[in-house]
């Protein structure tokens, strides 16, 4: 399934997740690191059902806000072992289009 995977963004960034239950993330042929999907799921909704504009955690996986040569930028990263700035609409089509689909799977493991 994958999060993000044009590499027309302005980051290359591609982010998938395998049957395994990781995610993987990637900037162009570059492979920044793996997560739990649990937890990039989870980052995801707690990051849209609360509105966190600036910083957002959940399970060691964590967004904050930083600046770049001037520029607001979203880090994205996990525990200590990662992590990759990215431009806030990318972090925000990564959320908004992805959480839809993370709450339907909620959902129908609820009934």
């Amino acid at each position: 399934m994958s999060y993000i995977r044009s590499t027309n963004n302005p980051e290359a960034l591609y982010i998938w997740s395998d049957d395994s239950k990781t995610t993987y993330v990637q900037m162009g042929a570059i492979e920044v690191g793996t997560l739990p999907t649990s937890a990039m799921d989870g980052l995801i909704e707690r990051y849209v059902v609360n509105h966190c504009p600036d910083s957002c955690k959940y399970a060691d996986a964590r967004i904050d806000e930083i600046w770049v040569d001037g520029c607001p930028k979203v880090l994205f990263s996990y525990k200590n072992d990662w992590n990759c700035a990215m431009w806030g609409v990318t972090w925000d089509y990564i959320a908004l289009s992805n959480y839809p689909r993370i709450k339907r799977q909620k959902n129908s493991k609820s009934k």
